[in-house]
């Protein structure tokens, strides 16, 4: 059986964590202009060096349109020809402590761009064992220094991520994204 364009690109999006709800959408339709501006004039990506785009709602309200956002920004660099790998917080901690190193285990490191749901959720304990938030910090650090980039989705802005996250990392992150509040 002999794929379309159109199918394969969809089966890459599919396989890449993107959901099909934002297959019919673009940046500049849900005018995020900018975020599209952040990727056709590659200011996130560049031989040897990354940034990734840190998305959070400014009202509570915003959350779904957030979330639709960052997938679009996945979807989008994915269209300009840039690896991606959606993934939750937890998901990734599971495929970092996995021993197998195959699917999705090995797509997390293979990528130039993960994205990372979840990252903070306020009022919620964090979900990570001291241990695990100490690996995830680790990998992401990793990521930068390699040239990739990690982009993440939030429900508040970085600074108030605190209570999961040191404030080293988070000053880190800080220099190693775009914010962008929706």
């Amino acid at each position: 059986m002999t794929l379309t364009k159109d199918e394969e690109i969809r089966t890459g999006l599919k396989s890449s964590g993107v959901p099909e709800a934002t297959f019919y959408t673009t940046l500049v339709l849900e005018n995020a202009s900018d975020l599209r501006e952040l990727i056709v004039s590659r200011s996130l990506l560049r031989k040897g060096a990354a940034k990734g785009v840190y998305v959070y709602p400014k009202a509570k309200a915003n959350t779904t349109r957030a979330r639709k956002l960052f997938y679009l920004v996945a979807k989008e660099m994915f269209l300009t020809g840039t690896t991606v790998f959606c993934v939750s917080l937890t998901r990734l901690v599971e495929l970092l402590n996995s021993e197998d190193y195959f699917g999705d285990a090995a797509s997390i490191d293979k990528v130039r761009v993960v994205f990372l749901l979840d990252f903070y959720e306020e009022g919620a304990p964090s979900p990570l064992t001291p241990s695990d938030a100490a690996k995830v910090r680790t990998w992401v650090r990793q990521r930068f220094e390699e040239g990739n980039a990690v982009s993440l989705l939030s429900d508040s802005p970085l600074d108030r991520c605190a209570p999961w996250w040191p404030v080293s990392f988070l000053g880190f992150l800080n220099e190693n994204v775009y914010t962008y509040a929706v």
